[in-house]
């Protein structure tokens, strides 16, 4: 099965949209679940959406699809594309999941070996390195830090943790645990996708926060001010405030989601309330009413 999707992902492709479109800041790439495909097969092609939700542009096909500072990965056959959805490099056929890049622009993919491997390339399509997980890694991030990489396994979604620099298993953060995807936060911590929530943990592996959500998260990054998540929540693609507020839903129905410009919040930064915006009738009534009151005392 694995092999005959690589084989179509390398016969078809979407081009992208006639009109110039270029990534920017808070945009989301998506992909979107299995639409029809030639020949009369199903296929599941990227999609660059606007940060409300709407599409921009379609490019290229795969079931993976992770973003950095000016680069954006995709697979199974590892693609990286620039912010214009040109080809940068493609990697050597194989069956690899795309999961997180780096500071550096390298992406973290999975690679369902015997035994599995985490494969690390670059925007050329080069492998750059391998190393094993003690397990079969289901999904995976990398730590701002660079070198701790969260993955959850198959057998039981547990959450674990890795020394990518020192290629060392790490202890478990939060033993018991069941989930579904995981975002490391700035400075420890980290987010998670449980059953019908998402789920805050300090450093410690402690749960401080759970957010309902109407299914399972099986995917999800932050906006660029921090205080938000695109989520895959079932297949529903969600943007949900983290510290409350209403939610953005899109019609694109989604496997897996990326954000451009992504910052990585601090534990602090989710924990402290967010004073709500208020509308420009509001503000205008609220200066008008203090200009009033000042007018007032002056007389």
């Amino acid at each position: 099965m694995r092999k005959c999707f690589v084989a179509a992902v390398a016969s078809f492709g979407i081009a992208v949209s006639a009109f110039a479109v270029t990534a920017a800041t808070d945009d989301l790439v998506v992909a979107q679940v299995a639409v029809p495909g030639p020949p009369g097969g199903l296929v599941h092609p990227f999609l660059l959406l606007a940060p409300n939700g709407t599409l921009k542009a379609s490019f290229g096909l795969g079931r993976w699809v992770a973003a950095g500072a000016n680069t954006i990965f995709g697979s199974p056959v590892v693609t990286a594309y620039d912010f214009s959805l040109q080809t940068l490099g493609v990697a050597a056929p194989n069956f690899a999941e795309v999961q997180t890049v780096d500071a550096s622009g390298h992406a973290y993919a999975l690679d369902a070996a015997s035994p599995p491997t985490v494969d690390v390339y670059d925007t050329s399509g080069t492998l750059l390195r391998q190393f094993n997980l003690p397990g079969g890694p289901l999904t995976a991030d990398l730590a701002p830090d660079g070198c701790t990489l969260f993955w959850i396994d198959y057998s039981v979604n547990a959450i674990h943790r890795y020394d990518a620099c020192a290629n060392t298993p790490l202890t478990d953060p939060s033993p018991g645990v069941t989930a579904y995807f995981v975002r490391a936060l700035t400075g420890g911590g980290f987010v998670a996708g449980e059953l019908n929530d998402l789920a805050v943990f300090d450093a410690a592996g402690s749960k401080i926060r759970t957010i309902p959500l109407d299914q399972t998260p099986i995917s999800g990054a932050f906006t660029s001010d921090g205080q938000s998540m695109w989520l895959v929540d079932g297949l529903t693609l969600v943007r949900v405030p983290l510290s409350g507020g209403p939610r953005v839903t899109s019609a694109v129905r989604a496997g897996m989601v990326a954000v451009i410009g992504e910052t990585r919040p601090t534990l602090a930064q989710i924990l402290a309330p967010q004073m709500p915006l208020l509308s420009p009738w509001l503000l205008a009534a609220l200066a008008a009413v203090l200009a009033a009151v000042a007018l007032s005392r002056v007389s």
